[in-house]
């Protein structure tokens, strides 16, 4: 063979090797898989590869199918709306016992199965849960059993409609579904980023091995990412004794606000590297308490990221959870306050993430916030009788024909209304019992009832007439006008008489 034939060859060659790898090109080992992602999309891909590599091989299957991951998330967004439409007529102490149970739909469906339980039957079959469920369930079915019947229905209905969708999918897709949808924090990242789920599918679709070994890849570097990050934290808390002081005081009045044991009565939880997930998340279907500081799918009670042994020496296990941060970001006050433990955020805020790939902070703060303006001044007023009455009458004053409908003391109380009277007077009095009728409207006066030359001029409280005279048509002397007449204070005249003069 000539040069000439081996050097076509050669060209043959290399085509026949270059163009079908141009698709994989991303997947090679010295590229990275969120190099044509967004941030957003890239903390949802942490998320994703933190995962154990059953739930990863998942992630990949229904990468696949992404119109009907699509078609599901809108069936989550409907039913959660539906379930905090139900939520938000009741108290927010019932919600929260709601919420908590709702964590447990196989135990609310024993309680819905067959109409209201009795109270034993009740005991029974809440007998194999955790105490603290066991009082909230034992209180709803009591109070509220109609509410968790509606709330069970609700539940069926979303996964019998997931089902008939995903039933003419292979059964493989089917069990990659069930098991994403038990783990809704990744079932979330992948349907709230469209993007990251069509190019998972894409490159998964045209090359299923490559693209199992560079997500495979993807995990090892996240979790050595994510344990560099925690020894870094443990390091800096425990080098500084003020810090670690105030990251107990925040745990323990976090802890009071949202209704968790406190640090100090926690039992140990001993120093680890791997990523643990907390069984029972948010269903779903319904998604997180919307109240959270952030969007939160597991409740547990590990999120300061420290604990305590029995012998009481202080242990740092892990990073703070998001929804901690978020609550400590939440008021400056608390930034303020434990301005320490804020400084350490700062530093360790542009790599931190959380055990599902959360970022801690999404934005630089400075260590001394600005105070907004009446801020604290606010806070010290709020709650006080007096204050607010004051702040509700001079609100009032501001709108000439509001009127404030107060019976909380008989229709006795001494707040100000205003009416008006023609175009221009305003004239104010005493809302009390005797000038209401019996609906409970503020009476006119006497002179409003009498008739004028020029057109009636009765008014009601909060009305504006249009046929009543001009104010300079309706200047009279003093002769002309009523002598209404009030008691004045105590003061006697010369004849030995009281004073008596117009108010």
């Amino acid at each position: 063979m000539t040069f000439r034939h081996w050097s076509w060859l050669a060209v043959a060659a290399i085509s026949f090797m270059v163009l079908p790898a141009t698709s994989l090109a991303k997947l090679s080992p010295g590229v990275s898989l969120e190099g044509s992602l967004s941030e957003s999309e890239r903390d949802a891909l942490g998320t994703l590869a933190l995962a154990d590599e059953p739930m990863r091989d998942a992630i990949l299957g229904v990468s696949l199918h992404p119109q009907s991951v699509e078609r599901i998330a809108s069936i989550s967004r409907d039913s959660s709306d539906q379930f905090r439409e139900r939520m938000n007529a009741i108290p927010r102490s019932k919600q929260k016992d709601m919420w908590e149970l709702v964590r447990y739909p196989e135990l609310i469906d024993e309680l819905v199965q067959g109409g209201r339980p009795a109270r034993g039957a009740v005991a029974g079959i809440v007998s194999p849960y955790p105490e603290s469920i066991r009082k909230v369930a034992t209180r709803i079915v009591d109070r509220d059993f109609n509410l968790l019947n509606d709330i069970a229905h609700l539940h069926s209905d979303a996964e019998r409609e997931t089902a008939k969708l995903i039933a003419s999918l292979p059964l493989s897709a089917q069990a990659n579904f069930q098991a994403l949808i038990e783990r809704p924090d990744l079932m979330s990242a992948l349907a709230d980023h469209p993007g990251l789920l069509d190019e998972l599918g894409t490159q998964y679709r045209e090359g299923p091995l490559e693209t199992r070994d560079a997500f495979d890849r993807y995990h090892e570097e996240e979790t050595l990412r994510h344990e560099q990050e925690i020894a870094q934290w443990r390091e800096a808390i425990e080098d500084d004794p003020e810090a670690q002081a105030e990251l107990i005081q925040s745990a323990e009045d976090f802890a009071e606000e949202e209704g968790y044991d406190s640090p100090r009565e926690v039992e140990r939880i001993v120093e680890r590297t791997e990523v643990h997930h907390y069984s029972h998340p948010y269903p779903y279907w319904f998604g997180p308490p919307h109240w959270r500081a952030s969007y939160h799918w597991y409740p547990h009670r590990s999120h300061w990221g420290f604990n305590f042994d029995t012998g009481g020496s202080f242990i740092v296990f892990g990073l703070p959870s998001a929804y901690y941060s978020s609550w400590h970001d939440r008021h400056p006050q608390r930034r303020h306050h434990y301005g320490h433990i804020d400084r350490h955020f700062n530093r360790h805020a542009p790599h931190k993430r959380h055990y599902r790939g959360a970022r801690i902070r999404e934005h630089a703060r400075s260590h001394k916030p600005k105070r907004h303006n009446n801020h604290y001044r606010g806070q010290k007023r709020r709650g006080h009788q007096k204050d607010v009455h004051v702040s509700n009458i001079r609100n009032q004053r501001r709108d000439p024909r509001s009127v404030r409908n107060d019976d909380r003391k008989g229709g006795r109380t001494r707040s100000r209304i205003r009416t008006r009277k023609g175009d221009g007077d305003v004239r104010t009095r005493k809302h009390t019992s005797k000038f209401r009728d019996a609906t409970g409207r503020a009476k006119p006066r006497a002179s409003d009832r009498r008739a004028s030359d020029k057109g009636s001029i009765r008014s009601r409280v909060g009305e504006r007439r249009v046929d009543a005279p001009r104010t300079s048509d309706r200047k009279k002397s003093r002769a002309q006008r009523p002598k209404a007449r009030w008691k004045s204070k105590s003061k006697k005249n010369s004849n030995g008489g009281r004073n008596f003069g117009r108010r």
